[in-house]
């Protein structure tokens, strides 16, 4: 099967073109490496690929379905996606319990109502990657390994049949 295919995707801010012609399709049990400069554009493929910024020119089917405006939420609820670089230009005061449960919805904010059992799971995951406590705190008040881990939950919250991880270790110590 596969999970994302990427078609003549191109990328702009303003005038600036940022990725040109991108043709990438990868395949259920595949695993990839993405290396390149900073500024390079890495994180912004991630961003787009994963469906939480909008694609503009060529065409991007995301676990089997074409990602528009209309499905993007419903199919980011399936994909999860580490970026510390991509998040922390919407996160600040936001407290790492609402961007933790906001990965249920594959959206920015929380926007709805959550079950005991999902809950439950979240703060599960939170004491095992260590970030009970820091729970309460905005985000900007958080280290960036605090950061770092409250995303990898985020991400792995709802079980996702697809994940993005942008330098998913930095900021992390070694044990």
């Amino acid at each position: 099967m596969v999970l994302l295919e990427m078609k003549d995707f191109s990328y702009r801010v303003g005038n600036q073109v940022l990725l040109k012609n991108i043709n990438w399709t990868i395949k259920e049990h595949e695993n990839w490496l993405i290396l390149g400069l900073n500024g390079s554009g890495k994180t912004t493929l991630l961003s787009v690929a994963s469906g939480y910024l909008p694609s503009e020119d060529g065409t991007i089917n995301l676990l089997g379905e074409p990602l528009t405006v209309h499905n993007r939420r419903k199919l980011c609820q399936q994909v999860g996606l580490v970026s510390e670089n991509f998040f922390s230009k919407y996160f600040r005061n936001e407290t790492m319990n609402d961007i933790i449960f906001g990965g249920y919805y594959g959206q920015l904010g929380q926007l709805g109502d959550l079950t005991d059992k999902q809950i439950l799971y979240a703060r599960k995951l939170m004491r095992q990657f260590g970030i009970n406590q820091s729970s309460r705190k905005p985000f900007w008040l958080l280290s960036k390994g605090e950061r770092q881990k409250g995303l990898l939950i985020r991400a792995l919250v709802h079980k996702p049949q697809m994940l993005f991880l942008d330098e998913p270790c930095s900021g992390l110590d070694i044990f």
